[in-house]
């Protein structure tokens, strides 16, 4: 349940819409008639990119989107932790990052659900990298530690 969660986080970068597109797609799991015991996993996590797509509308979502810090505490420092940095990319940059590098979809799929053409897909993925590299977040999507599975 924290990985999908936190998924969500990620695709929406704030907790409100996180929480929307986490509820839609347990009530969506309980729905459907049939999937296949080893696909479950993959389907829980694909409905819920595809409800967070329905949610933010990042191709068409500007800047002054609301996004929250994931776990920021009074008391805390100002560090900005890897999760946060991942939030402060732009809508459709940050769903390519998220659905292409961390979930590993393949561009044709990043494409096709996002609405996009294939090679924007990978311009935005490189656009991601370097912005999260300006941001010093540069090993953050390739430690294997930000989206743990199951």
């Amino acid at each position: 349940m924290k990985a999908l969660y936190l998924l969500a986080f990620l695709l929406t970068g704030n907790h409100k819409e996180s929480e929307q597109c986490f509820v839609d797609t347990i009530e969506e799991a309980f729905k459907k008639q049939a999937v296949f015991k080893d696909w479950v996993e993959s389907w829980v996590r694909r409905s819920l990119i595809k409800n967070a797509i329905h949610v933010v509308s990042p191709s068409t979502a500007r800047n002054s989107e609301k996004r929250d810090l994931w776990g920021v505490r009074q008391g805390d420092t100002q560090r900005e932790c890897e999760i946060d940095t991942v939030t402060k990319l732009d809508p459709l940059e940050r769903f390519v990052f998220v659905m292409s590098i961390l979930e590993h979809h393949s561009d044709r799929e990043c494409a096709r659900l996002l609405g996009c053409k294939m090679d924007e897909v990978a311009q935005l993925q490189m656009k991601a990298l370097c912005c999260l590299a300006d941001f010093g977040a540069v090993d953050t999507p390739f430690n294997g530690h930000l989206l743990p599975s199951g």
